[in-house]
């Protein structure tokens, strides 16, 4: 009976170790998720300071601000002919999902061309997939406007001052989410280009704390992004709205013109119709999404070829007047001559003659 007794108590001590023991181990793992920017419970800021940058030309100055914000100077107003690449990391403790955003304010003194990097413990490196939309707000603005990736970079115009929105599965899978470590932004500039910008306020958003839920979309506009203006009459555009790279996962949407340029005329479902009064000015579209998003969509029309030609080089391919044809003899080269019926029927005969006499002159030596 003493030993059973004796037995019990050394269970129930190695119960309580084991208890103790779990309580450390979950303790540890709660504090470690905490100290995680986890996208699925508070929305969480994205470290800036300490990063690491590459550049393959021109300078680079970034002045590290104590609110954690970055100021980069982009030189390569030195450099040859060719474009130039500057890339920053900055080590995070990132817990990200599919529906998450990643939100940085810029203020830009000049045009940027960028893109969004995350890194994974790897050295992988994941960027913002071709024709994925970004969404940009101004400060002064209450409405989002959709810039697309294009050559593998979205751009900022100058004087741009606002906020960056970047739906985290435009970057990345659900499953290369899993070992990412580290974001960063890269800026891509040609030659002879000095670019000045702030970045700032870098947070990682979960999707209750959105403004509006079409942040997390990767909502695309299908259609020609540079139009042409006709010489004369008019040109239909079609366009439509789709939702990651399904084309015929189809939105419904409406648009609308948010300027005023002469010549353009937009229907709701996305016939753009250009009159030859068109000019080379933006034309901004609202788009409303599924009537509880909108969002402005800038395309960029130009003059057709042959208007951009001058006056010089394009006469070359007007047809002239047969009055303001110069005779063949006048550039002094000899030019062959149209025959006339007159020639024709003498030129037969001759050579019917000739042929006659070669016949008859062979006729007579067989004999």
């Amino acid at each position: 009976m003493k030993w059973s007794l004796y037995r019990k108590g050394i269970l129930l001590k190695q119960l309580v170790k084991g208890v103790v023991l779990a309580a450390a181990i979950f303790m540890t793992i709660n504090m470690a998720e905490t100290n995680c920017f986890a996208a699925g419970k508070n929305n969480a800021d994205l470290s800036l300071m300490e990063p690491q940058y590459t550049y393959d030309g021109g300078s680079v100055a970034v002045d590290y601000q104590s609110n954690n914000s970055l100021k980069v100077l982009f030189n390569t107003k030195h450099e040859d002919e060719g474009f130039y690449t500057w890339s920053l990391y900055a080590r995070q403790q990132i817990n990200l999902k599919n529906k998450s955003v990643i939100s940085f304010h810029m203020d830009s003194a000049t045009d940027v061309l960028m893109n969004v990097q995350l890194m994974t413990k790897k050295w992988d490196t994941l960027k913002c997939k071709e024709g994925a939309s970004i969404y940009i707000k101004e400060d002064t603005s209450r409405t989002y406007e959709l810039v697309t990736v294009t050559n593998g970079v979205f751009p900022l115009k100058k004087g741009f001052k606002g906020t960056v929105y970047v739906p985290v599965s435009s970057v990345a899978s659900k499953k290369e989410l899993a070992d990412v470590n580290k974001f960063g932004v890269s800026v891509t500039q040609p030659q002879g280009v000095a670019s000045t910008f702030t970045i700032d306020r870098a947070r990682l958003l979960e999707t209750s704390e959105l403004e509006t839920k079409g942040l997390q979309h990767n909502y695309q506009v299908m259609g020609n992004l540079t139009p042409l203006i006709p010489a004369c009459g008019e040109y239909l555009y079609e366009y439509q709205v789709i939702e990651g790279d399904n084309k015929d996962a189809l939105v419904p949407f409406e648009f609308a013109l948010a300027n005023t340029p002469p010549g353009v005329n937009v229907s709701k479902n996305g016939t753009i119709v250009f009159f030859d009064l068109a000019t080379t000015e933006e034309v901004k579209l609202r788009v409303n999404v599924n009537n509880e998003f909108s969002f402005y969509y800038t395309i960029r029309p130009e003059e057709s070829w042959y208007m951009q030609q001058s006056d010089k080089v394009s006469e070359n391919f007007i047809v002239p007047s047969p009055n303001a044809v110069a005779n063949y003899m006048s550039a002094g080269v000899p030019t062959l001559k149209v025959a006339t019926l007159d020639y024709v029927v003498r030129f037969i005969l001759v050579g019917a003659a000739f042929l006659y006499i070669v016949f008859y002159y062979i006729k007579i030596r067989k004999r």
